[in-house]
């Protein structure tokens, strides 16, 4: 199978773009220190950081987060 996909959403960080080209390619994506998307698309660890100007809190497990 075969998924090709890009978002794009303005004035929001791209971490769902993140996850899912880790996923597509079957490769970890870094998308901050000391956390990254594997590539089943889940989120290495949880935390709490920011994401140009937004404080992004992301859960442990696929990649759920939160940005404001």
């Amino acid at each position: 199978m075969f998924l090709s996909l890009r978002v794009e959403s303005k004035n929001e960080p791209a971490l769902l773009e993140y996850q899912l080209n880790a996923m597509e390619h079957l490769e970890t994506v870094p998308i901050h220190e000391n956390h990254w998307f594997n590539a089943n698309g889940n989120i290495n660890k949880a935390g709490t950081f920011r994401v140009n100007k937004y404080t992004c809190v992301i859960q442990l497990g696929f990649g759920r987060y939160q940005c404001d």
